[in-house]
């Protein structure tokens, strides 16, 4: 899973860190069964943004994930569509932080989910914990080097593939997609995670 990813440190993590490495790789250890995903602290309410800073935004009507240019009170002003929740996963394995995304509208909570290279928001929580080593809804996030709040976000669903913000030919918005890339030197992967404005 994720092999050869670099982690960033989360301040609230590291109790649940052991200090021996295998290389630069971190590896948790709790006493869990192995190939499970389980929630791990409190969640982070966070703007995404592109390299270009267009900010993420879920679409509704369609449950399309898109990028648009924002002011930082139209960001307020449309939340939730722009406020990301961000809940770390702890796992058994090395490799990057496992996330999931998600927005809440309401009663009603939607969670970004990769289902055959198909990016979307479906309705529903997400779980206490998944008895998988792949999930459609866990991410990997990976730090870049040299930037302290740019990522890039590896689907556990589709090694080698990363979230990506893109205009397709004959649309005329941008739109989070998958692309294959290797390393970190296509900005087009690089997000921006930003406190959501108060």
């Amino acid at each position: 899973m994720a092999a050869g990813c670099t982690s960033v440190l989360e301040p609230d993590m590291t109790l649940t860190l052991i200090a021996n490495l295998d290389g630069d790789t971190f590896y948790f250890r709790d006493g869990f069964e192995s190939d499970a995903f389980m929630k791990h602290g409190n969640p982070k309410f966070q703007v995404f943004q592109d390299s270009s800073t267009k900010v993420l935004v879920m679409k509704q009507d369609s449950c399309t994930p898109r990028f648009e240019a924002m002011s930082e009170q139209e960001i307020k002003d449309n939340a939730p569509q722009t406020k990301f929740i961000i809940q770390f996963y702890k796992n058994t394995k090395p490799g990057c932080y496992p996330v999931t995304i998600s927005v809440k509208s309401g009663d009603r909570t939607f969670h970004l989910s990769c289902q055959g290279n198909i990016l979307h928001f479906e309705k529903g929580e997400v779980p206490q914990k998944i008895d998988e080593d792949q999930s459609d809804i866990i991410f990997f996030q990976k730090g870049i080097v040299g930037f302290k709040d740019r990522y890039q976000f590896q689907p556990s669903s589709c090694p080698g593939s990363y979230l990506a913000c893109e205009k397709k030919q004959n649309d005329s918005y941008f739109t989070m997609i998958l692309k294959k890339v290797s390393g970190d030197e296509n900005d087009s992967t690089h997000m921006t995670l930003k406190p959501f404005p108060q």
